[in-house]
């Protein structure tokens, strides 16, 4: 009977125990010094899937990818240029963009959305450029905070307003940072308050957590809601290992898990990048609810079938390492 609910209760809270893709890892003892090793190698391994002469990864969301690799002390990231005229232009690299696909039946477009504006940020605080900021602050107040830069920028009123028209948490955090670094205190704007989803899941949890990472250390703390949410991530997704370490990062500093995890070798290969025969089927891992409906996810699982042996940029593990080894957003 003891054994009967057991295996009821594995099922019930980890999908099926006997999925060859949620079988679990052996854990690996947790060494700091070589998870830094492991980011570094995954780092420069990742240039072959550097886009162009300006550092951006070829896929798209490159501006959140690219400062997200810089945050963790990627090089040759040059942020500053993805801009041409105010818009950021890399966005049309991704097919889903490009402006001959612009009111086609089931492709929305736009210049911008929240996970370039995140990305944006992250790269900004990274480097403390006041002087850049300053003037970027300026372009969006003129723009009256239209990131896009215009109506024509987007293919329908619905896209521009959901991804042109910055919202008022992430317009607190430039006006935040921009006080952080030395610049005015906009004392109205930094006071809005941070609203978010508490039932967010996926793509738009992942961009929540991210913004208190960024707010958080900012700031030296978050609140308690804030950390129940991240406490929520955490337990509903246990292998994502940078909600493991943004939960600990400002709760009780206990990393070990997290770093375990990043140094298993199954959806984090040592030696190379992961690619599609690993457990995952993804470029970037943690963005990707674990479960859905009590099943592994698709994207936690191996797909050669779909993409034979594609290989994955590993900007997951580097910043995720970042988190949870302390050092993430630092550069020397």
């Amino acid at each position: 009977m003891k054994i009967l609910f057991l295996i009821l209760f594995l099922c019930s809270c980890s999908g099926n125990p006997f999925d060859k893709d949620n079988k679990p890892e052996e854990p690996v003892v947790p060494k700091p010094q070589q998870l830094k090793n492991k980011r570094i190698d995954y780092l420069v391994r990742g240039e072959a899937h550097v886009l162009d002469e300006y550092g951006a990864i070829s896929r798209g969301n490159g501006m959140l990818w690219s400062c997200l690799k810089h945050a963790a002390g990627g090089r040759g990231v040059q942020w500053r240029k993805f801009h041409k005229e105010g818009h950021p232009y890399w966005m049309i690299r991704s097919r889903h963009y490009e402006p001959e696909n612009v009111g086609k039946p089931g492709v929305m477009w736009s210049w911008y959305s929240a996970d370039e504006v995140v990305g944006e940020l992250t790269c900004v605080w990274t480097d403390q450029d006041l002087e850049w900021l300053e003037n970027r602050i300026e372009w969006l107040e003129a723009n009256d905070w239209d990131v896009c830069g215009g109506r024509e920028y987007a293919d329908s009123y619905t896209t521009w307003l959901g991804r042109c028209k910055m919202k008022a948490n992430l317009k607190a955090t430039y006006y935040e940072i921009l006080y952080r670094l030395g610049g005015a205190n906009h004392r109205s704007e930094r006071a809005r308050p941070q609203i978010w989803n508490p039932k967010a899941t996926g793509v738009s949890a992942h961009l929540t957590v991210l913004q208190f990472l960024l707010r958080g250390i900012m700031m030296d703390g978050i609140n308690d809601l804030q950390i129940d949410f991240l406490r929520s991530r955490k337990q509903k997704n246990p292998g994502n290992s940078l909600y493991h370490c943004a939960y600990h990062l400002f709760t009780d500093q206990e990393m070990d898990v997290g770093i375990s995890q990043l140094l298993g070798s199954v959806r984090f290969p040592n030696g190379r990048l992961p690619n599609s025969t690993d457990k995952r089927c993804t470029h970037y891992l943690f963005q990707r609810e674990q479960y859905i409906d009590d099943k592994l996810n698709k994207d936690w699982k191996s797909c050669p079938e779909v993409d034979p042996f594609e290989e994955y940029h590993g900007v997951d593990l580097a910043f995720a390492a970042s988190v949870c080894l302390g050092d993430v957003y630092m550069r020397d």
